[in-house]
């Protein structure tokens, strides 16, 4: 068998075990992430609808909305994270 073809078959093998090891893993990760776009967003609207009833300047609302919007991402993240070190460890 030619050698070139040999690295190739190695190659593609390797890349379906990788793909069966951590496929589901991946998928299992872009799946929380974009459930967590989701629901910050949902947050996000949330805290705009609130503060209207505030007077603030327009732009302080925004920044208050963007970091509402940002810690509901990082829950999300630090969940994912916390999830894939302990499915590691066990």
């Amino acid at each position: 068998m030619n050698p070139s073809l040999s690295s190739l078959e190695q190659a593609k093998s390797s890349l379906i075990d990788l793909a069966l090891r951590f496929g589901p893993k991946m998928l299992a990760a872009l799946l929380i992430l974009a459930l967590g776009f989701v629901v910050s967003g949902w947050v996000a609207r949330w805290v705009a609808k609130a503060l209207t009833h505030i007077a603030l300047e327009p732009p302080v609302r925004d920044l208050l909305t963007r970091i509402a919007r940002v810690l509901v991402m990082l829950l999300f993240v630090v969940r994912r994270c916390r999830t894939s070190v302990s499915s590691c460890c066990l």
